[in-house]
């Protein structure tokens, strides 16, 4: 992977632990690996932060958590 990445991936999320695994995992398993994956949490009230973290060893993903602003 270079050190720019080429692609920028933006998933917003809002109490959607049940979808954003499957989400992640879609976007992490691309043939394309230069890219940053943005999970931004618009103050979710389930687990939508504990599904995030095994993701955050991953250098190319940050988790970005918000006050919620709908």
């Amino acid at each position: 992977m270079s050190k720019r990445p080429l692609v920028s991936v933006i998933v917003p999320a809002y109490n959607v632990e049940k979808y954003l695994a499957p989400c992640l995992d879609s976007v992490l398993n691309q043939t394309h690996q230069a890219f940053r994956l943005f999970i931004v949490d618009d103050g979710s009230t389930d687990n939508t932060e504990e599904v995030c973290k095994p993701y955050l060893v991953d250098e190319r993903v940050q988790y970005i958590r918000e006050s919620h602003k709908g």
